[in-house]
């Protein structure tokens, strides 16, 4: 059995930021961390996955997989390549993150709900896949966000 791994990241600036230097240096180590932490799941079975969005209060973004290239970096375990694509894309998406983007409130359901329905698309058309998601989250929690996060939770349970 294969499994498909979602990772939801939180770029959201302002509480990365929050500490300070260290705290803005945890950031992309945070992030390459999570990287090689995901090399060691795709090694376990050469038909795992892995999906990367990332999110913030005003900005949702699929990383990864974009293409199929994308998913022939996973089928030909060329990690090497894939770290390096994955970490550009990431610079990049933090690079174009604007001052309005600094909000303490993030919404993550909006990214759940996406991810939700891409490990459903998938399970779909691959048999035998086990959708699995992951949240890296370092904003606090929002009252009004409990509800629609746990409406996702509920409505991904009704399988």
């Amino acid at each position: 059995m294969s499994e498909l791994l979602a990772i939801l990241f939180d770029i959201n600036p302002f509480t990365w930021t929050s500490g300070g230097e260290q705290a803005s240096s945890s950031f992309l180590e945070t992030f390459q961390s999570l990287i090689a932490s995901l090399n060691i799941f795709l090694t376990l079975n050469h038909r795992n996955r892995i999906a990367i969005f990332l999110y913030n209060a005003k900005k949702k973004e699929f990383l990864f997989p974009r293409d199929d290239d994308d998913e022939r970096l996973i089928q030909n375990c060329r990690f090497a390549e894939l770290d390096k694509l994955v970490i550009e894309r990431f610079k990049s998406v933090v690079d174009e993150l604007k001052p309005e983007d600094f909000d303490e409130n993030t919404k993550i359901s909006p990214t759940l709900y996406r991810a939700l329905c891409y490990l459903n698309k998938m399970e779909i058309g691959e048999k035998g896949l086990k959708g699995r998601i992951l949240i890296v989250n370092r904003s606090g929690e929002i009252d009004e966000e409990y509800i629609h996060f746990m409406n996702g939770v509920f409505s991904a349970s009704k399988k």
